[in-house]
């Protein structure tokens, strides 16, 4: 008697790559799928293939994709890539060069020499924090750059530095390309305060932990790092770099960053530099308590517009001045303390 075949069970799904389950997840936030095909220049059809498996993006689209998704999903995606793309971490981390390329140094040094010095400050650092940019965020995955200037001393505080101020500044995505508005007083309970202190670049690379080093997290910035702008032992200020990235700020991007430091110096007039001995920084409050009287500097700077004996630049120290001044003596919990 012929014995009847078992059945072959039937073959069950196989289950989705960890990172389209990330992608779909991704995908539930209002607007999110349409937004991330007009930044990767693909179609919603497209994206939709990606999650569903039936096609496998390239490479250089799926380090884009991990460039341009919100930071919340980034270490997970990259997580869940590792599976398939091992080496994924290295693909879209860069190796930045220790130097300044020697072609753009001598660019600087040229401009220098020809640009007026009304024009050298505004131009030279556009140069520099343009060059930046490229060479510390070349996959664009979220960078701000700033030049931090040291405030004149004040005869009411003994002739004392008692604050840095945030003059000019770059970014890229999430942070805007302009961060000129974006003025801040920082002082004793900042990484830049700390830097200028101590006359010596460090960075962070975390600032959501708990750190022995004073500094506060603003807005997109995950790692950061700053290194003083310094000539003949006096100081100018310091750059100061945010990234989104976890531990962006290796010890070799930190000699890049002094480099850029030490090239700066030619942007700054020699009476832009102190004698460290003259820096006694306080604590300036936080930027939720700043912005709205920084929002004011204009304002006050036309009304300030009668003092016919002084220019624009000396009427707008003045009011930089008094603003300082106001934000000393601002009451104690308006400020942030030492590793708050």
């Amino acid at each position: 008697m012929a014995t009847s075949a078992t059945p072959t069970p039937p073959t069950p799904p196989t289950p989705p790559a960890p990172w389209r389950v990330v992608l779909r997840d991704i995908f539930k936030a209002p607007g999110e799928r349409q937004r991330l095909a007009n930044v990767l220049g693909l179609s919603v059809m497209t994206l939709n293939r990606w999650a569903n498996g039936n096609t496998v993006p390239q490479r250089p689209h799926l380090i884009r994709l991990v460039q341009v998704i919100p930071q919340q999903y980034r270490e997970e995606l990259l997580a869940a890539l590792g599976e398939m793309y091992p080496d994924v971490e290295v693909l879209i981390t860069d190796d930045a060069p220790e130097f300044i390329p020697t072609e753009f140094c001598a660019d600087v040094l040229k401009q220098r020499t020809l640009l007026p010095e009304r024009m050298r400050f505004g131009r030279l650092s556009e140069m520099i924090l343009d060059q930046m940019l490229r060479q510390f965020d070349p996959n664009q995955f979220g960078m701000s750059v700033t030049f931090v200037q040291c405030m004149p001393p004040s005869a009411r505080q003994n002739g004392e530095i008692c604050s840095l101020r945030e003059i000019t500044g770059k970014g890229t995505v999430p942070w805007t390309t302009d961060l000129g508005q974006l003025t801040l007083f920082l002082g004793a309970e900042s990484l830049a305060g700390y830097v200028v202190e101590r006359r010596s670049g460090t960075s962070i690379d975390d600032l959501r932990k708990e750190t022995l080093r004073p500094a506060y997290q603003v807005g997109h910035e995950i790692s950061a790092a700053a290194s003083p702008i310094m000539l003949g032992g006096w100081i100018a200020g310091c750059l100061s770099v945010s990234s989104t990235q976890v531990g962006h700020f290796s010890q070799q991007r930190l000699q890049l960053l002094n480099a850029f430091s030490d090239l700066s110096t030619v942007i700054f007039d020699r009476k832009d530099f102190y004698d460290p001995d003259c820096i006694r920084l306080r604590l300036m409050p936080r930027p939720d308590v700043q912005q709205p009287i920084i929002a004011e500097f204009r304002q006050r700077v036309f009304d300030a517009r009668d003092h016919r004996n002084l220019s624009s630049q000396e009427i707008e120290q003045r009011v930089w001045g008094e603003i300082e001044e106001e934000f000393l003596n601002r009451p104690p919990q308006d400020y942030i303390k030492k590793n708050e």
